[in-house]
């Protein structure tokens, strides 16, 4: 996977369920400064519906939510707050 100049970090969560899929996204990126970036690999379709609007609600960026191949998704983030 493609890194930002160390500023990029990443968290699996394929096979986590809602809500735990934005609790532990959520946690690992209040852990990076402002400006750096989250890669988050999910295969949940409910999070990957939920996930880009609750971080865009609490002011974050959604950079891009890309498909990997038939199961997977990665949707990367980059802190504003």
């Amino acid at each position: 996977m493609k890194k930002e100049k160390n500023n990029s970090n990443s968290i699996d969560i394929r096979g986590v369920s809602c809500p735990y899929t934005f609790i532990k996204s959520k946690l690992m990126l209040e852990k990076l400064n402002q400006g750096d970036t989250l890669d988050i690999i999910l295969n949940n379709e409910t999070a990957l519906n939920n996930l880009p609007k609750a971080f865009q609600y609490q002011g974050q960026e959604i950079i891009e939510v890309t498909r990997l191949n038939d199961s997977d998704w990665l949707i990367r983030v980059r802190k504003r707050k």
